[in-house]
Formats: structure tokens, C-alpha cells, sequence
């Protein structure tokens, strides 16, 4: 599908059942109340105000506790600052660096991550450097939600960013929303293994971006349900991925339903919204015909009779797993039925009259639409706010609406924010 011809964004609100919308991706096997979902953890991976109640399945046990850790959990790294436990000193990146793509020596990569940085997970700095013709200064923002009844859940969300990725003149960018009991684990392993598996292509080496990705994710699916430390039975992660290489080029790969979108002025002094990605849910067409010719089916959860939320994806004749999106790292029960790791790409020429680029994991967007959040960036720009800033008023922004639609749950909030300058 292409972007401009996409299934509505997201899926037409539930019934309230203790908050905004019914239950999210997976709702609870415990008792009728309010939990983090059938996988545990976050959100059975996304937004909780769709799953802030959630009804009994029949026959269904109660999860054991979550177990006690740090604040910031497996998906948003070490927490500094104040509030106790170590201080990290913080060690100020170099901001700028510059390459062409291919020819000449190697250059070193630079990579960061939730788990590399400080500030709970968030970048410290504005980062710069220039791929072909585009200009790049970026940062990243993150913050764990907070579980029923107000309080602070492990992040499950992770992001990433190489520079020089492979030692080439490319950039490489991903935000990877984990769902389940361990879903933390699941979009951190991402992390560590999507870009090496990228770089280690025969397609890579011949900068065939798009067959490397091709090969890259269902391989980095394969690590996942190989890694005895990881139960992917009832978790996952989604992935949203963005590659600047060439002059102006860029490749997105998505997986699930976290987003990619550009802004920008066009010639008449205008803002506009373009969005590089799909929402891979059970409502778009193609995505439902593999589920069904699968075996799988497509409803919503099912409450005494009543629909409650959005369509789901479950085995034939179990009401499991209750996936609210339809591609996904992990998640094996799911992917018995159709639910697949292979990404949709969509590659993308950049305008001078492009200006940002963000990539953004759905805690973000829940509640606002792709132009309201550019139209927010483009305002805060203009007052001479930096990308750090930006990503940082973003997340606050999107919190501050999860507390007025849902009050006590609010969902992990990620976004890279990238403004871009092209010198033709």
C-alpha cells in the first residue's frame, strides 16, 4: 500500500469502559480488572487507554506478579538525575559528523540507544551530521507510562539510531514499541540485533537497501524466538525504521503500527503532513485476507455479547492472543495465525521544502493526529526550539492528553525528531 492510499489511521474507539477506550492489544486473563494486558507488562503493546479494563477470558489464570525492578525497566534504560541511586555524569557527545556514502576508507560508526543514554532513556544532546545533500540535526525523547492505577510501568519502547552505520556514509534510525509481559526485552533485543543483521547482508554490501531490510527483519524475528531468554509467545514489538542514504534518499521499513511522517512548507507558504507509513492493522484489507487464509479470525473482543473496542486478531477457536495489530517482531501465538515480521517499505526522495521527519511510537499520537503533531513541531521550530526541545515538549504534550482522556494510565511515549536542510 502506499501512503497516500492507507486504511484509516486507527481504529474507531470501543465503548468506555473505565477509562476512554475498551481493552488494548490483549486483554487480561486474570479476573475482571483492570491489568497491563494478556502478555503482561505494557499494554499487551500499546496504547492502555484502549485496554484500561479488561473482562475474564474463560478458563483463564491470573498472571503471577511483575517482578520488583528499577524505575525506567527493561525498555527505557538507567534513570539519572534526581530522585536517588547513582548519578551518571554526563558525558557531552560530539555533535557534529559528516560523510559521503561508500568510497574511500571506513568510516567509524557511532551508535546510540534508550539503554546508551541518559535522562531515562533520552538523548542528552542535538546530534548533527550530513548524509549526501541533507543536513540532519536530531535528538530523541522517551518516558515510561504508567500502569492502572497511576503508577509508573517499566518502558517497554526502545530506539536507536546509527551513524555511519556499517561504516558508510548512511544514517540508520528505528523506534520499536514492545507489547507483552516482555515486551522490554523483546524491543531491546531488536535493538541489538536489526542493524548488525542489516549490515551483514550481501544486499547491504551492494547498497540493495531494500532486500537487506527484506532479509533483516524476519532474521532479527528468528533471533528473538531463538533467544532462551525471551518468551515470545505472548510478546512482541512493533518497528519503525528509517535509512538516509545516496543525496536525498530514504528507506522506511515498518512493522505494527508505530509511525514515520515528514513535514514541511510547500511554495505557498503552507504546512503539510506526508505520512511514509502504514498502521499494519486487522482493518486494512490485505492485512486481514492473510490473517483469515492463515486461520486465524478478526473481531473485536467480546464481552457479554457486546463488541468492546478495536478488531483483534485470534486463533480459529481460542480467544487468544486478541493482537490489535497484524506485523509484529515476536508474538509466536500470534504469528501462527498470519501475523508476520516482514516489513512494508517506502522509500522517499527528500524536497528542500521537507523540514522534519519524525518517527514516533503510538503513545505519541494517540491522542493527536499526524498534522496536529507536525503543526506542533513546526511552531515550537519557530520560536528556535532545537529538535531536543522538541522531542521533549512532544512527550510531555502527549502525556499531559493521556492524563485527560484516561486520568491514572498513560502509555509509553517515544519520538525522534529529525529537522532536515537540503543543500542542492
Amino acid at each position: 500500500m502506499s501512503p497516500t492510499s492507507q486504511a484509516p489511521r486507527r481504529a474507531q474507539a470501543g465503548p468506555r469502559v473505565l477509562g476512554r477506550r475498551a481493552p488494548l492489544r490483549h486483554p487480561s486473563p486474570a479476573g475482571a480488572r483492570a491489568h497491563p494486558g494478556v502478555e503482561g507488562g505494557e499494554g499487551g503493546g500499546g496504547a492502555p487507554g484502549r485496554r484500561a479494563f479488561c473482562p475474564p477470558l474463560p478458563g483463564a489464570q491470573p498472571f503471577p506478579a511483575r517482578p520488583a525492578g528499577r524505575p525506567g525497566g527493561p525498555g527505557g534504560g538507567r534513570l539519572t538525575g534526581r530522585g536517588g541511586g547513582r548519578r551518571r555524569r554526563r558525558r557531552r557527545l560530539s555533535q557534529a559528523a559528516s560523510g559521503g556514502e561508500g568510497g574511500g576508507s571506513a568510516e567509524k560508526e557511532a551508535a546510540f540507544s534508550a539503554q546508551t543514554a541518559g535522562s531515562g532513556g533520552s538523548l542528552l544532546v542535538d546530534r548533527q551530521l550530513t548524509i549526501g545533500k541533507i543536513g540532519l540535526l536530531y535528538s530523541c525523547a522517551t518516558h515510561a507510562g504508567n500502569d492502572p492505577g497511576g503508577m509508573q510501568k517499566d518502558n517497554q519502547d526502545s530506539w536507536l539510531v546509527k551513524e555511519r552505520m556499517g561504516g558508510h556514509g548512511i544514517a540508520f534510525f528505528g523506534v520499536f514499541d514492545g507489547h507483552g509481559y516482555e515486551g522490554g526485552k523483546v524491543s531491546q533485543e531488536i535493538v541489538r540485533k536489526l542493524p548488525a543483521n542489516i549490515t551483514a547482508t550481501a544486499a547491504f554490501s551492494a547498497k540493495d537497501y531494500q532486500e537487506a531490510f527484506r532479509t533483516a527483519f524476519p532474521e532479527t524475528n528468528v533471533n528473538l524466538k531463538d533467544n532462551a531468554r525471551i518468551d515470545c509467545t505472548l510478546s512482541g514489538s512493533t518497528g519503525i525504521t528509517c535509512l538516509f542514504h545516496g543525496d536525498d534518499d530514504i528507506l522506511v521499513g515498518n512493522v505494527g503500527d508505530s509511525r514515520c511522517v515528514v513535514g514541511g512548507i510547500d511554495s505557498a507558504g503552507a504546512l503539510y503532513t506526508k505520512p511514509l507509513s502504514n498502521d499494519h492493522k486487522p482493518t486494512v484489507d490485505e492485512e486481514a485476507e492473510r490473517i483469515e487464509s492463515s486461520g486465524g479470525r478478526i473481531t473485536p473482543y467480546m464481552y457479554e455479547g457486546q463488541p468492546i473496542g478495536p478488531s483483534r486478531v485470534w486463533l480459529k477457536e481460542e480467544d487468544m492472543p486478541g493482537l490489535c495489530m497484524t506485523r509484529s517482531f515476536g508474538d509466536e501465538v500470534a504469528a501462527s495465525v498470519g501475523v508476520i515480521a516482514e516489513p512494508e517499505l517506502t522509500s522517499f526522495k527528500i524536497k528542500s521544502t521537507d523540514k522534519y521527519l519524525l518517527l514516533m511510537s503510538d503513545g505519541i499520537f494517540e491522542f493527536m493526529e499526524d498534522d496536529k503533531v507536525i503543526d506542533l513541531v513546526h511552531t515550537w521550530q519557530k520560536s528556535g526550539a532545537t529538535p531536543r526541545e522538541i522531542s521533549r515538549k512532544l512527550v510531555r504534550e502527549a502525556r499531559r492528553q493521556w492524563h485527560e482522556e484516561e486520568e491514572d494510565v498513560v502509555d509509553d511515549c517515544t519520538v525522534i525528531v529529525i529537522f532536515l536542510t537540503k543543500n542542492d
